[in-house]
């Protein structure tokens, strides 16, 4: 190949580069729907629209919150997943322990932990640069000092950020621990 021809596409991959960042910079370029897949005043909406106002104004766009709940959170998680794969949906999602009834220890079940956690998704597809910038900034959102006091002070709760692939590791233990909790006591899904 002739010198030319290689600084042409040189030159022409350079320009595709910036423009994929420059595309890349301008997200979000309009409001974020935020799913709760639970009612308005319950742990999930509070905490949702407190990060939802920290997360508007790192990212210069708002961020609309809309309760979705029924089904346990099945409702909003289908309206989530139902969404374009554009990044402007977040779902937000939690898994929580049953109150006023024994612990998994007490119930027979040692070495078991129980524990609340709160996470925010995207729809399947959503480009890896627009997911990413999403993470970063809500992970900029939860190492903010104020928000790890009000955490600390509304929620009982200590931020522990996780990189996906340990999140999606949590899961799967997880599925895979209260599968074994319901098969040895005896549960059945109707």
């Amino acid at each position: 190949m002739k010198p030319y021809r290689r600084m042409i596409l040189a030159v022409v991959g350079l320009i595709l580069v910036s423009l994929s960042a420059v595309h890349a910079a301008e997200f979000p370029n309009k409001p974020i729907r935020w799913i709760i897949p639970f009612p308005p005043g319950g742990s999930n909406d509070v905490l949702g629209r407190y990060i939802g106002i920290k997360l508007s104004k790192r990212i210069g766009q708002q961020i609309v919150i809309d309760n979705r709940g029924g089904a346990n959170g099945i409702i909003g998680a289908h309206l989530a997943a139902q969404s374009p794969a554009d990044g402007d949906t977040l779902l937000m999602v939690s898994t929580s322990a049953v109150p006023d009834v024994p612990t998994v220890i007490e119930s027979g079940f040692p070495g078991y932990e129980v524990y609340v956690s709160w996470g925010a998704v995207v729809p399947a597809g959503v480009p890896r640069a627009r997911a990413e910038k999403l993470r970063r900034e809500i992970v900029a959102v939860l190492q903010d000092p104020d928000t790890r006091k009000w955490l600390a002070a509304n929620a009982a709760a200590e931020t522990q950020i996780m990189a996906p692939a340990e999140i999606r590791k949590m899961v799967h233990d997880d599925i895979k621990k209260w599968t074994d909790v319901a098969k040895t006591a005896g549960i059945k899904v109707k």
